[in-house]
């Protein structure tokens, strides 16, 4: 896609927020009418004298934004917080994650119960899987094994994988 060429289509774009902002970044988005996605997963903190819910940034430091080419840059003045976006190969070559990636990584941080953990080096390809019970059950996605524990995997291009523990005996193996 040449980034010189106007385009109205609405993409996904990874954006880098300056240090503990993303809070004000997505109300600030929210604010503008765009469209974004901040993964956030609650987790439970077990004290000695307590439990308590808290909830974790998936990918700190980052937020998706669903834009076009043109709004893109204009949002990096608008939104104070926002510092730069992803890009490969240089400022003019975004980095855009297709829908079809969003949607997987979103249904698998809002339905996990298990922590979903980011992987920004390689992983070994796994096999196309369906989950049939637990909490992701009906989840169709990629299933890696390391150190001999089974995860569900998502990748997004140029961005890395995301990986959640899954019990094997909730796994079946896809046949393509």
């Amino acid at each position: 896609m040449d980034p010189f060429v106007p385009d109205n289509k609405l993409h996904w774009f990874v954006a880098y927020v300056l240090s503990c902002q993303e809070r004000k970044a997505a109300e600030a988005l929210k604010k503008l009418g765009v469209e974004y996605y901040l993964p956030i997963q609650q987790e439970r903190h077990q004290w000695s004298d307590r439990v308590k819910i808290v909830e974790r940034m998936v990918l700190p430091r980052m937020i998706f934004i669903r834009t076009t080419l043109a709004r893109r840059p204009q949002l990096l003045g608008e939104v104070r917080v926002l510092s730069n976006y992803m890009t490969k190969g240089g400022a003019f070559h975004p980095i855009i994650v297709p829908d079809e990636q969003m949607d997987t990584f979103r249904f698998m941080v809002e339905h996990s119960h298990e922590r979903v953990e980011f992987v920004s080096g390689a992983i070994a390809t796994g096999s196309r899987c369906l989950i049939v019970s637990g909490p992701l059950q009906g989840f169709e996605c990629e299933v890696v094994y390391m150190s001999g524990t089974s995860y569900a995997a998502v990748r997004i291009e140029s961005v890395g994988a995301f990986v959640v523990q899954v019990p094997t005996d909730a796994i079946r193996v896809v046949v393509e």
